[in-house]
């Protein structure tokens, strides 16, 4: 599971920036204490852009891939990675955006054959 964690203030419920965390379960019913978050030194999610950002696929060998879209100083930036072994470790994660504007990217993914994601 790839999901979005924003930290919360205590009393106030206020929302910061967060990150994409994953984590999975052998049986659907116990989960880890601490999930795996993904690639914080490349940004953080905003506030503003968290209904656009993570996707998850797996292709044909099992190889599964996630999405994100962090805001920087730098602009907004689309990033992949990847995991061959059940989501315990990830790829460096690689910019699939192009451009340094401040636009929102939507970036998806889906896997096909054995590893090829689209």
């Amino acid at each position: 599971m790839l999901y979005i964690d924003h930290p919360v203030s205590p009393g106030t419920y206020k929302l910061h920036p967060g990150h994409e965390d994953f984590t999975s379960s052998p049986d659907g019913t116990t989960w880890p204490a601490h999930p795996l978050e993904l690639w914080p030194p490349r940004g953080s999610l905003s506030l503003r852009e968290w209904r656009i950002s993570g996707d998850i696929s797996r292709d044909a060998a099992g190889h599964l891939y996630v999405t994100w879209d962090t805001q920087t100083s730098g602009g907004d930036i689309g990033w992949l990675s990847c995991s061959a072994d059940g989501g315990r470790h990830w790829s460096s994660p690689v910019r699939v955006t192009p451009d340094h504007g401040n636009a929102m990217h939507n970036v998806e993914v889906a896997g096909e054959a054995r590893g090829s994601p689209t």
